[in-house]
């Protein structure tokens, strides 16, 4: 708030805008290191940066190779610790809450406030009085491809999700009313990448659970009828052992929501849906 433009600074500033070509995002986070440079200091640093882009052989769109110089210099200038949590934090699609980003990520309060005023990251009030927080698009994707426990986080981040929509009570017979105050609709982005997740590493019970969950957000309008049913029909697909109660219960609900789902479409497949799931829940019973 007390930074002034002067005769002095305003000609580096209106450099800095042009070398960015005017986009926000670019500027928010050039300007978000002005505590510890000067604009002559930052318009040099990324003039080199933007010469190497400008470079390479790879044909690049201006705006991309302006976004992408920004996020090259802020990048250097992290500690080795918050580079490290913008990567983990990547992993989360749609934005993510405090207690999840402590539980995937490992990280603190602390960090989440340095990244937001480093402008990498976004706080917003959630409709429950909390808050959630974002990464920009092309700041999520640039720290998910420098993220090199992919695989880690990404099972943390199925298994925080699984164990949230296990809480919901939809493995139980009561009808169970998915309402705008369940604070896990917020999260139906970060769910089916859950769901994706399990699917492509072959769990199948946590695909079935997610799968199931998903699907119970359908009377809010999101998602949509065609991928519920798609995702349904990839977590059945999935090999498993079923000699556990919980592998039972959980393909037992899928099928028999699976089944009210498609009855329209195939009622023989339908059908067979029902009969397995039937099956399925007396071996449960007995």
């Amino acid at each position: 708030p007390p930074y002034a433009l002067t005769e002095l600074n305003g000609p580096v500033v209106a450099s800095l805008c042009r070398m960015l070509s005017g986009l926000p995002l670019a500027i928010e986070l050039a300007a978000s290191w002005i505590r510890v440079l000067s604009p002559a200091d930052l318009l040099a640093s990324l003039s080199q940066t933007h010469a190497a882009l400008e470079s390479g052989s790879a044909p690049v769109e201006e705006r991309h190779r302006s976004v992408e110089a920004v996020l090259d210099n802020t990048w250097r200038w992290l500690s080795e610790d918050d580079r490290l949590a913008v990567e983990s934090l990547a992993v989360f699609v749609g934005g993510f809450t405090r207690e999840a980003a402590e539980v995937v990520a490992d990280i603190d309060l602390g960090t989440l406030s340095r990244l937001s005023q480093l402008s990498l990251l976004q706080r917003m009030p959630d409709e429950h009085g909390g808050s959630r927080y974002q990464l920009h698009e092309l700041v999520r994707t640039y720290g998910l491809e420098r993220l090199e426990r992919l695989e880690d986080i990404r099972d943390r981040h199925l298994r925080y999700f699984s164990d949230r929509v296990s809480s919901l009570g939809l493995w139980s017979f009561e009808v169970i009313a998915i309402t705008w105050a369940e604070p896990l609709t917020a999260e139906l982005a970060n769910l089916d990448a859950a769901l994706v997740w399990a699917l492509e590493s072959g769990r199948a019970v946590d695909a079935q659970r997610l799968a199931l969950a998903l699907d119970s957000f359908f009377p809010l309008g999101v998602p949509s009828f065609e991928l519920r049913v798609s995702r349904m029909r990839a977590a059945l697909a999935l090999p498993g052992p079923l000699d556990s109660y919980e592998a039972a219960n959980a393909r037992a609900h899928l099928l028999k929501e699976f089944g009210h789902r498609t009855v329209a479409a195939d009622p023989e497949a339908s059908l067979e849906c029902y009969r397995e799931a039937i099956d399925l829940f007396r071996q449960i019973d007995s």
